[in-house]
């Protein structure tokens, strides 16, 4: 029950802060829950982690590596704050331990499941709800609910037109990976009428958030993933000819239902802002394909500094907390220093960072993570639950793709994504090949609605 909770807060209120008193969040009090509940349970016997599962020494290395970064951090600098402050995401992986004593069998991952659904489509409407009420208030009514957002980072509102707002949530990546795990059903299974109405909707919403996310980061990772996610269901080789047309059908109503649910929030029933659907349509368009703008500029100009702190501790990197200036043409920062120049330790291009800060092997250890994951995940590509494992290695590829621009692994959402897939994945043989049997297999002959979670998960 703990990490269930534990989950469904990681991606319901993104930074984990919607509750928090003295520095302490709720995010903060659940991990320690957690894991005190487990370490209880450890000493009296009643639990014991699975040290065998394919995920245990990926992440032991990670964790041998935050350690060696917090060293380093205090070696060079001597601030070891600055490093906690920075490098504190990363001992999330401690939630392994718990995920790796639970007897994962059928129901439980259901349970992992239908929270994972759930809480990936509460963020997709919180997303419509909240630009609702932006786009239908006047803005001196909406203050306090402006800083509430603001201070809770629960969301990040900027003003693009008197009658558009971007509302940008870290967790809508999971709004995504939801979209990639409901795709495989349409391409796999016979949907009844019911089901599929149900599926596109919740697609719809999916991508109702991507187009009011208005991140460039989203596009170019739901793009890689949708690459694997077509790949991978070559591999499975399960796709008939009959269910082409009727899947891209399916799709295409999905994003129907996005435009129906976007124009809802934005125009319907009267907005108080006098919008139309052709404004929204010209600043996606033009962030799709600007590359001129502040947040790209400042990006470029923050590549060549990264590469030459990169250079003083290629081997061991430069530790948690170390900072980075760099030229930035985001007039938010001018205003705050008075120049152009910024400086910090959070930074964009996600592998570099893990390159500056905890040395060569931070980004290699992430990629044998990725490598570990995706050999777990192959044996299902010839079981029931392939369009678990279709939407798993789709969702992992968007997400290494994501961090290369916006930085994801070295926060507990991307932690967590990785977490998330854990008690999907199976040993392969190391005498097995990779290559998928093509021998046709009996399906169940339930019919139950893949949305009420009366799925195949083994």
């Amino acid at each position: 029950m703990g990490l269930l909770i534990a989950l469904a807060e990681l991606i319901a209120f993104s930074h984990g802060h919607l509750i928090e008193a003295h520095s302490i969040s709720l995010r903060m009090v659940i991990f320690g829950a957690v894991l005190f509940a487990w370490a209880i349970q450890y000493v009296r016997h009643k639990v014991k982690p699975s040290f065998e599962h394919p995920l245990f020494f990926p992440f032991a290395g990670l964790f041998l590596l935050t350690l060696c970064a917090l060293g380093q951090s205090y070696f060079l600098r001597g601030d070891i704050i600055t490093a906690l402050q920075d490098g504190n995401a990363y001992f999330y992986t401690l939630y392994l331990l718990p995920i790796l004593s639970v007897p994962w069998e059928s129901l439980q991952k259901r349970q992992w499941i239908q929270v994972f659904v759930a809480s990936s489509l509460w963020v997709g409407i919180l997303t419509l709800g909240i630009v609702f009420i932006f786009s239908h208030t006047p803005e001196w009514m909406l203050v306090n609910t402006y800083a509430f957002l603001r201070d809770t980072r629960l969301a990040e509102i900027t003003k693009m037109t008197d009658a558009i707002f971007r509302v940008f949530l870290p967790s809508q990546i999971y709004s995504l990976f939801l979209f990639l795990f409901l795709a495989p059903f349409f391409w796999l299974r016979s949907l009844s009428w019911k089901d599929g109405i149900i599926l596109t909707c919740i697609q719809g919403v999916s991508m109702a958030t991507l187009l009011i996310s208005l991140s460039r980061s989203y596009l170019v990772g739901l793009f890689v993933g949708a690459c694997v996610f077509i790949f991978a269901l070559f591999l499975s080789k399960t796709v008939s000819s009959k269910q082409i047309f009727p899947a891209i059908g399916w799709h295409v109503l999905s994003k129907i239902w996005g435009l129906i649910f976007l124009a809802t929030a934005l125009f319907l029933p009267i907005s108080y802002l006098h919008g139309q659907a052709g404004d929204w349509a010209n600043i996606f368009s033009s962030r799709a394909g600007s590359t001129q703008d502040a947040a790209i500029s400042s990006r470029w100009k923050l590549l060549d500094p990264m590469w030459q702190t990169i250079k003083e501790h290629p081997i061991l990197g430069s530790g948690f907390g170390k900072t980075v200036s760099f030229e930035t043409d985001d007039p938010r920062a001018e205003a705050m220093t008075g120049d152009k120049i910024w400086t910090t330790y959070a930074m964009e291009w996600g592998w570099l960072e893990l390159w500056l800060k905890m040395g060569i092997l931070g980004p290699l250890v992430f990629l044998w993570i990725a490598l570990v994951i995706i050999r777990g995940l192959i044996p299902l590509l010839a079981q029931p639950a392939r369009w678990l494992a279709i939407g798993s290695m789709a969702s992992l590829a968007m997400l290494y793709a994501i961090h290369m621009f916006s930085p994801y692994l070295n926060h507990p959402l991307g932690i967590g994504f990785l977490f998330f897939l854990a008690p999907f994945l199976q040993v392969l043989p190391r005498k097995q090949s990779i290559l998928i049997s093509t021998k046709k297999e009996v399906r169940p002959q339930t019919q139950a609605s893949p949305v009420l979670g009366s799925v195949q998960v083994e």
